[in-house]
């Protein structure tokens, strides 16, 4: 593909208009850019939106249907999760469109979605998006025990040197929930609970 790009568009490459990138999305290092229309690849797409969406710049990615499903989830869905937590902190996300297999030759056997991404701040603050991020990671990798349990199970992951600390701090409320139906707003609370009592 590669090729046939630099064969195709060889008068605008050679205008400077259009730059053609070979490699493993991955480890390519991304070039500057202000929006990101991208057919991604399935079994990266996680990977690859995680590192899309910080640059907080608008999104439109093909994706496979229940991950697009995913990313647009809200709070005690099903399809919420890390995904949704992480996507929605960064920015508002709509499911466009759905995309047959028949859209595609050959067709692959699963359902697609286009799916739009729109950066804005966070209703909320976080003292450090690593550590809200490591938070919400650590306890969806426990999503059906509580919240107590899955901050105290998941130090190697979250990176807290004291979870008990934060267990106790957090209160009874939000930590005999399950991971799937705290907000995100309450992912930022623990998050800052944790920046003060769970030696990070």
């Amino acid at each position: 593909m590669a090729g046939f790009l630099r064969e195709e568009f060889d008068a605008e490459i050679a205008a400077g208009r259009l730059t053609v990138i070979e490699g493993d999305a991955l480890e390519v290092d991304l070039p500057e850019f202000s929006a990101s229309v991208s057919n991604l690849p399935y079994g990266a797409s996680s990977e690859i939106i995680f590192e899309l969406l910080p640059a907080g710049k608008p999104l439109l990615v093909m994706v496979q249907a229940e991950f697009g499903e995913r990313m647009a989830a809200d709070p005690g869905t099903d399809d919420y999760g890390r995904l949704s937590v992480t996507a929605g902190h960064y920015a508002d996300v709509e499911v466009v469109e759905p995309v047959p297999p028949t859209a595609f030759s050959p067709p692959p056997a699963v359902d697609s979605a286009v799916v739009r991404t729109t950066p804005r701040d966070p209703a909320y603050t976080v003292p450090d998006d690593e550590l809200f991020m490591d938070l919400v990671r650590g306890v969806f990798t426990q999503r059906r025990k509580t919240m107590r349990n899955a901050v105290r199970n998941t130090p190697h992951i979250t990176g807290l040197g004291d979870p008990d600390a934060v267990v106790d701090a957090a209160g009874e409320t939000l930590m005999s929930k399950r991971a799937g139906n705290v907000t995100p707003a309450e992912f930022a609370k623990l998050a800052q609970i944790a920046a003060e009592v769970g030696d990070p």
